[in-house]
């Protein structure tokens, strides 16, 4: 279940390898989170921070091959922004793998909506979830500026 809130014990890692975010991504996602917005904001969908390392296997990739690390941004019903290493093809469909509440990692289907290199071997993209999330958001929804 993907749940639509943040708590800071829930920016955990998916299993990939580290405990925590890595070092260099936090420092991209701060970079990025304090910036702000290019642009007015014009989503009309409420999103809410959610750090996490989670996995993005395309669904191109060969069925053995690990999935890339990815450093989440935040999450909307309709999708999920992110940090990776990995230059990703723009409409590619792909499973993103989240951490669980439970352990392990739940799949969820999607499709590659943005990726740009921000600095050198680092990339912010975004994907939009095949089906929206209606999960319960148990915290009050502001835009993050």
């Amino acid at each position: 279940m993907i749940t639509l809130s943040h708590n800071p014990a829930s920016d955990r890692a998916v299993g990939l390898g580290n405990c925590a975010l890595a070092v260099e991504a936090q420092f991209i996602l701060s970079a990025l989170e304090a910036a702000g917005p290019l642009e007015l904001e014009r989503r009309a969908r409420c999103r809410v921070r959610y750090r996490v390392e989670a996995g993005l296997q395309l669904l191109a990739d060969d069925a053995d091959e690990a999935p890339r690390r990815i450093y989440t941004r935040d999450m909307t019903p309709l999708g999920i922004g992110f940090v990776t290493h990995d230059p990703l093809p723009l409409g590619a469909g792909a499973n993103l793998l989240l951490p669980a509440s439970t352990g392990g990692a739940d799949m969820v289907a999607c499709n590659v909506t943005r990726c740009r290199e921000i600095v050198n071997g680092w990339f912010d993209c975004a994907v939009s979830f095949k089906e929206e999330k209606h999960e319960p958001i148990t915290m009050e929804c502001r835009t993050i500026h």
